[in-house]
Order: C-alpha cells, then structure tokens, then sequence
C-alpha cells in the first residue's frame, strides 16, 4: 500500500511536470521526491491523508477541465490536506507546502502563474474560503456540489 501510494505521488508530480518543457520535466522527476523524503520523510509521505486530498484535488481538477479553475483546486487541496486529515494540523501542513512546493518547482517557466498558484495554495492551508475566493469571482463557474461547469453557475438567483 505504501508503495502504491508513493507511486501516486510521483505520479502526481510527473503528470504535473510533464505539461512543463523537457528539462523541467526530468529536473522535476528527481528532485521532488528527494525533496518530499528530506522535508517529511517518506513515511509520512506513504501513510499521508494530505498527499491523497491533493491528489483528489488534482483529479477533480483534470476531471472538471473548466477554465479559470485551477487556483480553486489548488486552494481546496491545501485545504482539505490541512484542515480534513485529522489534528495534527501542523504535519499536515508541512506536508501540504512541501507537495505544492515541488509541484510548483515543475512550473519554474511560468512564474507569474506559479506565484499565483502558491497564493492559492498558501490562502487553502491558512483556512481560507476558496470558494468565495477562486470560484465566480475569479471567473471560475465550476459547482463543487454538482461537479458542472457552467456559465449558468454563476448567475445570481435573484
């Protein structure tokens, strides 16, 4: 299970590193999980509810294929691997900020939208309400409750 799951979140990282060029790429592939094992430790990384709520997050992500909303799934997956995976809040989030942190590493040519995407991530682990931040106000018209993506989303019921 360990195993499988580490295999996730390299994956994770690969899928995420494989839209950046080449050099990224394999710069991504060796130095994250490196990364992830000297500022956590691979236990933690094995056994992380954190790692599988950002891992779901990306899913939902990839899943909506609706503009304008990455910076909502990037908030809601630092949220959730911080504030649903238990009390030891404090783990979750170094766990949370090393896996966006290595991400992000991946994106190192677009670093107006990884400074973005950070924000995000940081605005997620500290609480905050990625919905009311990130989703129509930011011109994102996803519906977390029926999983649509529709301009009708975001239309005020008067």
């Amino acid at each position: 299970m360990k195993l499988a799951f580490a295999a996730s979140v390299v994956l994770l990282l690969t899928v995420s590193c494989g839209q950046s060029s080449a050099f990224d790429f394999y710069g991504c592939i060796f130095r994250c999980p490196v990364r992830l094992a000297r500022s956590i430790g691979p236990s933690l990384i094995a056994s992380s509810c954190p790692a599988w709520k950002m891992i779901q997050a990306y899913r939902d992500m990839v899943s909506a294929n609706c503009k304008k909303c990455d910076k909502y799934f990037h908030c809601m997956g630092n949220y959730n691997a911080v504030h649903h995976c238990g009390a030891n809040v404090l783990k979750n989030r170094l766990i949370a900020k090393a896996i966006s942190d290595c991400r992000e590493l991946c994106q190192s040519e677009k670093k107006r939208s990884s400074a973005a995407d950070q924000v995000a991530n940081r605005y997620g682990r500290n609480g905050g309400n990625c919905a009311g931040k990130y989703l129509c106000a930011y011109g994102c018209a996803y519906n977390p409750h029926n999983k649509s993506c529709k301009r009708k989303n975001c239309r005020r019921r008067g």
